[in-house]
């Protein structure tokens, strides 16, 4: 005689939303057995505990500034490879370092101004955001090991009540040599007399952007000795790009883009 299977005791799923992020975020799902108040309570008590290996709460207690140079074949890497460069180190480091919160949590941090491909920087800056004060010093010396070859760290300094820095100005030199010609210096002292220079720029899709005043963008614009020095303010979070000045004087941005370096970022 066939004997039907005792029947199961009866389970449910139900999705506990947990105070603290566990595992990189993660939602925990309890399965919670039909038993005593006391074995669910014990239940909901494990699943609210955060979790050995997790980052565990994630809010901001501290946050540095972190100024930093790219040189030689690393500066052909890009934006994104950037952030991602820095987010491993940060993980090396055993830095506490502060992360979102969500299903997918990421380092906060935050590159003040995106680097073009080919760019040489001797002063970029990112806002790191870290769970507890850490002396900049140590800081220092726990990321530089876990930097490739190509990026060297200059500077950590405190940022007061977490605030992000407003960028003031850049500086950038381009080493020309003999591609300079003879007529830039009178193209830059007609663009340095002129009250506005305006151009016309397009985007990666070669659709065309709204015209640029470039004359307000550029403080200071000089030739000597072979090497072209320009700074560049921001006016309503707008500035202008190396790739914007060099258009103005004629140059082609993608055949000097390798010998680009920015210089200093100005920051208040």
């Amino acid at each position: 005689m066939k004997r039907w299977p005792e029947p199961r005791q009866p389970t449910s799923w139900t999705r506990d939303v947990a105070s603290t992020p566990l595992q990189a975020g993660k939602r925990l799902y309890v399965r919670r057995l039909s038993g005593t108040a006391a074995e669910r309570e014990n239940l909901q008590t494990l699943a609210k505990a955060p979790h050995s290996g997790s980052p565990g709460v994630t809010h901001t207690r501290h946050a540095v500034l972190l100024t930093f140079a790219i040189d030689g074949d690393l500066r052909f890497i890009s934006h994104r490879d950037t952030v991602r460069m820095l987010t491993r180190a940060l993980a090396r480091s055993g830095l506490p370092v502060a992360y979102s919160q969500g299903f997918n949590p990421h380092v906060k941090m935050a590159l003040l101004l995106p680097r073009p491909v080919g760019l040489a920087t001797d002063g970029d800056l990112a806002v790191i955001h870290l769970r507890e004060t850490c002396d900049p010093d140590h800081i220092t010396s726990q990321l530089r090991p876990h930097l490739p070859e190509g990026a060297c760290i200059l500077g950590v300094q405190s940022l007061e009540d977490c605030r992000r820095p407003e960028l003031a100005s850049v500086t950038y030199e381009l080493e020309l040599g003999a591609e300079a010609g003879v007529n830039l210096p009178s193209i830059i002292r007609n663009f340095l007399d002129s009250n506005s220079v305006i151009i016309q720029r397009q985007d990666r899709l070669g659709q065309k952007k709204p015209p640029l005043d470039v004359r307000p963008l550029v403080q200071e614009l000089g030739f000597e000795n072979g090497t072209l020095t320009f700074l560049t303010c921001f006016v309503d979070n707008r500035t202008a790009t190396p790739r914007d000045v060099l258009s103005v004087l004629s140059l082609p941005w993608e055949d000097l883009r390798h010998r680009t370096g920015r210089r200093n970022i100005g920051w208040q």
